[in-house]
């Protein structure tokens, strides 16, 4: 059953195509993303339309990246749980031009296993191309090839649009249709401004600011890297700890060592305050078990902050050509040693990975216009 709403626009009453934008989960950049696939359809003179979960439109996640397009698109909330049959079901009274999902994944794998018609032409982000880790590598191993033939099995059939997410800085060739992680950097990285924006965070001069920074929840380590950092052989460490903390890893934190220097922000970083805090950090850790490209990578990247990364091999990936990162395995004394080299690193902006929004909402929406 959906239940048709009016937090922003109208459904009906518009002579515009419409295009369906399907996104029931606010967590994380997935917002982002919508954000960028509205403020896309609205140049090319399409009717954007929002189909999501309840509450979605009230949460803080939509204020901070949908917010400022408050008027420009509609929302559609589903009172249960969004399905392709559902989803199609309602594209098919709207008459909507194409149907967007952005968190894709588990979409291509039922279109790939040939679940589900398709009546209207749907475009697919694969946001995590790897399979996440399993306790057992074998199974892991195997599963891998499985999921990207069921994947681009989705991609032949008729009317339907597969594109792979791959990192902000991935360069080569691929069979598979591709677009780079959207990454912006919004805050200056020269170093006058650094010094301004580590003054205004009230960072002593000689303090060594190690950052865990974004949505952190068990699946970012941060009870590994606070052991790490507690060990490091330097002075004047304080670890900034900023972005939307889950209860398990507020309970990491405060069990951190009681002599360990910490700034603690708790709660959802608008894209500026994310920006600023990566300027900020002397090196920036992300100790990561699932495989996705990294937001938080990308931008330091970008801004020339170093990066410890561990984990996750596509993090490791990220950071094969990268002057200013290094990748571990997950262990604190791996962890002890990358931290203590970057941060002797200099730092290397690199602003030629950025892409417009554009560039990033053409490769869903374009291939499914007809």
């Amino acid at each position: 059953m959906l239940n048709v709403t009016g937090h922003d626009g109208s459904v009906a009453g518009t002579t515009r195509r419409r295009i369906l934008i399907v996104e029931p989960n606010s967590s994380g950049h997935r917002l982002y993303y919508v954000a960028e696939l509205i403020e896309y359809a609205l140049s090319i003179n399409l009717a954007p339309v929002l189909l999501t979960s309840r509450f979605v439109a009230g949460s803080e996640d939509y204020e901070v990246h949908l917010g400022r397009l408050h008027g420009t698109f509609s929302v559609v909330e589903a009172a249960g749980k969004i399905t392709l049959r559902t989803a199609s079901a309602f594209a098919d009274d709207l008459d909507a031009t194409a149907v967007i999902v952005p968190d894709g994944d588990r979409w291509a794998l039922r279109l790939g296993l040939g679940v589900g018609r398709v009546q209207r032409p749907i475009s697919v982000l694969i946001m995590r191309a790897s399979v996440q880790p399993r306790n057992w590598p074998i199974i892991t191993k195997v599963a891998q090839p499985v999921r990207i033939r069921i994947i681009r099995r989705a991609a032949r059939r008729s009317k339907i649009a597969v594109t792979f997410l791959r990192p902000a800085n991935w360069r080569g060739d691929s069979h598979d249709m591709i677009v780079r992680d959207p990454i912006q950097f919004r805050a200056p990285v020269d170093p006058d401004a650094r010094e301004k924006i580590r003054s205004r965070m009230q960072f002593r001069a000689n303090s060594r600011v190690v950052g865990v920074l974004g949505a952190l929840d068990e699946r970012k380590n941060v009870d590994l890297v606070l052991a790490a950092v507690s060990q490091l052989r330097i002075p004047n460490i304080v670890v900034l700890i900023a972005g939307r903390m889950s209860d398990i890893v507020r309970g990491q934190v405060g069990a951190a060592p009681p002599d360990l220097d910490m700034q603690i922000v708790d709660r959802l970083l608008s894209d500026q305050e994310l920006d600023e805090a990566i300027v900020c950090c002397d090196v920036v850790v992300a100790a990561y078990s699932n495989e996705s490209p990294s937001g938080i990578v990308g931008k330091a990247l970008i801004a020339g902050t170093p990066i410890v990364a561990a984990g996750a091999a596509e993090l490791r990936n990220m950071l094969v050509d990268a002057p200013n990162g290094r990748w571990v395995h997950l262990s604190i004394a791996d962890l002890v040693n990358a931290i203590e080299e970057a941060l002797r690193l200099p730092r290397s902006p690199n602003r030629d990975l950025e892409i417009t929004r554009a560039m990033f909402a053409r490769a869903l929406i374009d291939p499914v216009l007809v």
